[in-house]
């Protein structure tokens, strides 16, 4: 079966999980609203953790999380936090769908997408060296064929360096309730000029967050 649905898409409605959930109680739950904590590794920084998205009402028990730097600031780094998870006790259904940078309202910041778990994401943010310094590049989708490794690059603009980068999963492949889709490479190009995915069962879009030289 392909698992194919735009992330977009899907609403949020809560759903309890199925009877094989294994609930895993974690700290996911203290970040419900959107929270900043001083960082001190640099001047300036602060992680900001953003809401625990509830599962939606899809086969895929889909969980989103955005979250936003302060206006001012750009991400240095981003990660995510999952929560209860369905499957059994040797193999969990969770995968991550979608990790990948996003800007709204001039602000640059995170998402990240869970299927079978709760997901919570969060960004370390640094004061901007100068105003709209970061910019966000969508490389092209690759698509699964059936048999090949799909491949998306996002390169940076000739004035910027990619910062860092993430991808967006769909069409994916499923063995029942499993996905059997796997991200098999994801990091920045050689020569710093973008970011790309590799992937195993499943389109891929790659974006690349980028720094002004």
């Amino acid at each position: 079966m392909i698992f194919k649905r735009s992330l977009a898409a899907r609403p949020t409605a809560r759903r309890p999980l199925g009877r094989a959930a294994f609930v895993v109680s974690v700290a996911a739950a203290l970040f419900s609203t959107l929270a900043v904590q001083p960082a001190s590794a640099t001047d300036g920084a602060t992680s900001v953790w953003g809401p625990t998205g509830a599962q939606d009402s899809s086969t895929f028990k889909v969980s989103t999380s955005s979250v936003l730097c302060p206006e001012g600031m750009s991400v240095q780094s981003a990660g995510y936090m999952t929560g209860g998870f369905q499957g059994s006790a040797t193999e969990s259904y969770q995968f991550i769908l979608a990790s990948f940078p996003i800007v709204q309202d001039g602000r640059v910041g995170w998402q990240v997408s869970a299927a079978y778990s709760t997901v919570t994401a969060n960004i370390v943010c640094v004061p901007e060296a100068k105003p709209g310094e970061q910019t966000i590049v969508v490389g092209p989708t690759a698509k699964w064929t059936g048999s090949n490794r799909p491949m998306s690059v996002a390169y940076c603009p000739a004035d910027s360096t990619v910062a860092t980068g993430g991808y967006r999963l769909d069409n994916l492949t499923t063995n029942g309730s499993r996905i059997t889709a796997h991200v098999l490479a994801n990091g920045p190009t050689q020569s710093a000029s973008g970011w790309y995915t590799e992937t195993y069962g499943s389109d891929a879009t790659t974006a690349a967050l980028c720094t002004k030289n």
